[in-house]
């Protein structure tokens, strides 16, 4: 997931890839920050995606305010994540200007608009049997990993 959000960062382009066009990106969903300011960190980015969830209404499932991009990172099926950033130049008038670029690539199994992104319920109530919780995630323990607690943390986020 990190080479397909690298190779998109890499053009600048203020646009996601399209499977139909692109079709390594096929089964994955995508988010793009643009920052004209100072360069942030991954962390920044993703904390402000995050605050985004004040505006999403659980119940009914919709926004009432900007919150597409955390109803994107939410759901559930969302398994491999990798993100990627560059510093990237334009023009505005006649002047050169900078922009940071963060694109990060889910492997994804599809939104659909009428069905919520998750089941609410106790964090991790519903992991697999082989599966443990790591950082209120499910995770599924690799095969060369022994016990459940966090030797391990570099994994697939599992569902």
């Amino acid at each position: 997931m990190e080479r397909l959000a690298n190779k998109w960062v890499v053009g600048c382009v203020t646009r996601l890839p399209q499977p139909k066009l692109y079709s390594e990106y096929a089964g994955t969903t995508q988010i793009l920050v643009v920052n004209n300011g100072s360069s942030p960190t991954y962390k920044e980015i993703i904390y402000a995606v995050g605050k985004e969830a004040q505006y999403f209404v659980y119940d009914n499932n919709s926004c009432t305010g900007e919150c597409g991009l955390y109803k994107q990172i939410i759901w559930a099926n969302l398994t491999d994540v990798g993100c990627a950033m560059k510093k990237c130049r334009y023009y505005d008038q006649r002047d050169l200007k900078f922009s940071h670029f963060m694109v990060c690539v889910y492997k994804y199994a599809g939104e659909v608009e009428d069905i919520k992104p998750y089941e609410k319920g106790a964090v991790c109530s519903r992991c697999k049997p082989k599966g443990r919780c790591v950082r209120r995630q499910c995770e599924q323990i690799p095969k060369h990993v022994k016990g459940t607690g966090k030797e391990h943390l570099n994994t697939k986020i599992a569902t």
